[in-house]
């Protein structure tokens, strides 16, 4: 049975490697575009709307 800190760690090791490849997938759109969509959909707010 796993305990809750080895399901942490493994979440967050799966959620590196999928960033990975979600960048590497999506090369050609740039890492500002990338960067401004995880933005935008970490932390909505109008801002970030207007940009």
């Amino acid at each position: 049975m796993l305990s809750l800190s080895m399901l942490t760690h493994l979440t967050k090791q799966h959620q590196i490697f999928f960033s990975l490849s979600s960048l590497s997938l999506l090369g050609d759109l740039g890492f500002h575009e990338i960067y401004h969509q995880i933005r935008l959909n970490l932390s909505p707010d109008p801002f970030h709307e207007q940009i």
